[in-house]
């Protein structure tokens, strides 16, 4: 005959223990939703700040060297200006990882687009050193130059940014 107290307490059991297991597999899969949207809030954060950075490098770039061609800011604001440049280019460096080549091909073209923004402001520095007026079209070939450099580094960092979005969106 059937003992039904011992059908019951082995069914109780039974249950509890599927229960436990059940709340073990959502305290795990808790943990792995937690610590991906962490890692995926970071890395927007980072983004972000990789963003900025090189938005205000390309700002000067884009901007400075026709305010000083003008003669709207100083010699010593565009020395300040070229040390900003160093600074950006030095934090955007520590902001990339170094073992991915899109990053140590961004790196290079801003430093080359500082190279040329140095060049640029020290041709002008010459010429009115020297009371040459540099003629707008002149400049333009200068200015033209950097403006290319410009769109690669905005290209690449587009190409960054979508890639590290990807990353954000799958929670890696």
């Amino acid at each position: 005959m059937i003992d039904w107290n011992i059908v019951v307490s082995l069914l109780s059991f039974i249950v509890s223990a599927a229960s436990v297991f059940v709340a073990y597999l959502a305290i795990r899969e808790s943990k792995k939703t937690t610590l991906g949207t962490t890692i995926s809030g970071s890395r927007q954060d980072w983004i972000n700040s990789l963003r900025n950075e090189i938005v205000e490098f390309l700002n000067i770039i884009y901007i400075v060297p026709g305010l000083y061609h003008r003669k709207q800011i100083s010699d010593g604001e565009a020395i300040a200006e070229n040390r900003n440049l160093l600074y950006k280019v030095q934090n955007i460096e520590l902001l990339i990882n170094p073992k991915e080549d899109k990053h140590n091909r961004l790196i290079s073209l801003l430093y080359k687009s500082r190279s040329m923004f140095i060049n640029c402001i020290n041709d002008l520095k010459q010429n009115q050193d020297d009371n040459i007026d540099i003629d707008q079209d002149e400049f333009e070939i200068s200015e033209t130059h950097l403006r290319e450099k410009v769109k690669e580094i905005v290209e690449l960092a587009q190409d960054i940014f979508k890639e590290e979005w990807e990353r954000v969106k799958k929670g890696e």
